[in-house]
């Protein structure tokens, strides 16, 4: 198991909450091969939409890729975003995945479990640990911040869902 010491004391506070953990689990098979490939150095981290071009994927693009690849979800499409997509990325060349450009799509909320309080993800922030964290409580937040490289989530990852 990780010793989230190493992530500082931020992290720590963590455990001296009385909030409940996150309440789901994901297919526990998924999840091995989302954290092996999130700590594996094949993708670059990106952010702001699940994957941009010449830039990387975020935590939950890589997610996305996996499926993609063992057809759980279509192909990658490529759009110029628009004002409408996300300001982050206005300009730039992304991709999205089955209509989904910075949120997890449905197919991949299905075929991976991956819930919150029962809710599909995009109902409600990506959170797996206590909302008592402060300024991040969803591992998109956290991808996005900078702050946290793709081992750290996979840490994350591995340890709460």
């Amino acid at each position: 198991m990780t010793n989230f010491e190493n992530f500082g004391n931020e992290l720590d506070a963590m455990f001296n909450t009385s909030e409940p953990m996150y309440s789901g689990r994901m297919n526990p098979e998924i999840k091995k091969k989302w954290v092996t490939a999130l700590r594996s150095g094949e993708y670059k981290q990106a952010k702001n939409a699940l994957y941009v071009k010449d830039e990387g994927m975020c935590c939950l693009g890589v997610l996305c890729d996996i499926a993609q690849k063992e057809g759980a979800a279509s192909e990658w499409q490529e759009i110029v975003a628009d004002i409408n997509f996300n300001e982050y990325v206005f300009g730039r060349t992304v991709y999205t995945l089955d209509g989904a450009g910075s949120l997890l799509p449905a197919s991949v909320e299905k075929w991976s479990g991956l819930v919150v309080n029962n809710l599909p993800i995009k109902s409600r922030p990506v959170g797996c640990y206590p909302a008592s964290y402060g300024y991040s409580t969803d591992l998109t937040v956290l991808n996005d911040s900078g702050e946290f490289t793709f081992d750290q989530i996979a840490d994350l990852v591995e340890y709460f869902l």
